[in-house]
């Protein structure tokens, strides 16, 4: 086992820590805002049966889960260098922005469902936490991403 191999085994698994906290911190406020009742006054529906928060909400989730795709390889390919320090810093950098990408919209969407007590805003938050679980960092992908294998012993 190198240094190297140490060293990103060390950086996968704080990666996948603070995956695993933006995970249940959104499905812990989800869980809290579909038993809280709504505290607010429901919205008038404008478009599509849905009123001006879960359209922006929509908005904001399908701008966003995009961007978990585009931004984070960018991102990575502009910090990217030769050396295996960088790499794998970029590959966790990618990661962190692409699940926060997915957790905005998630964390406003559980704001609606308080607001407004509408129990189907909980459904793209289940989306949402799928496409986290779908960039969660694993071993094989910043291999993929770095050539760099992770010693995680």
């Amino acid at each position: 086992m190198t240094s190297t191999q140490r060293d990103a085994g060390r950086a996968l698994r704080q990666m996948q820590m603070i995956a695993v906290a933006l995970i249940l911190g959104v499905i812990v406020f989800a869980a809290i805002a579909a038993f809280a009742g709504p505290i607010g006054t429901p919205l008038e529906p404008i478009v599509a049966g849905l009123d001006p928060l879960a359209m922006t909400a929509a908005l904001v989730t399908i701008s966003c889960a995009a961007m978990s795709f585009f931004v984070p390889p960018r991102l990575v390919g502009a910090m990217a260098s030769d050396t295996p320090e960088h790499k794998v810093a970029a590959f966790r950098s990618g990661r962190i922005v692409a699940l926060a990408l997915c957790e905005g919209p998630a964390v406003l969407w559980a704001v609606a469902t308080l607001l407004s007590g509408n129990r189907w805003f909980l459904a793209p938050i289940a989306v949402l936490v799928a496409l986290m679980v779908f960039h969660f960092p694993t071993s094989s992908a910043l291999h993929d991403a770095t050539g760099q294998r992770a010693d995680l012993d």
